[in-house]
């Protein structure tokens, strides 16, 4: 199970997030902050979201979803 931090959407608002992969067990999107590295999650997301990501492993593509919707992982 993720675990997210503290962190909230002020903090989100100056990152831009790739969708790296997906959580089977907790049906969430895994993100990556481009530029320090940060991991986020977004709960549950959309059917057409969730569709989107199945290939994000191989080919990551940009979050447009929302910083709001983006939680911090706590490292």
């Amino acid at each position: 199970m993720i675990e997210s931090g503290s962190e909230n959407a002020r903090t989100n608002a100056s990152r831009e997030w790739w969708v790296i992969s997906t959580s089977l067990v907790d049906a969430a999107l895994i993100l990556e902050c481009d530029g320090t590295g940060a991991l986020g999650i977004v709960r549950d997301p959309t059917k057409q979201e969730w569709s989107e990501a199945f290939h994000a492993p191989s080919n990551p593509y940009r979050w447009t979803g929302g910083d709001h919707r983006v939680e911090a992982i706590k490292a």
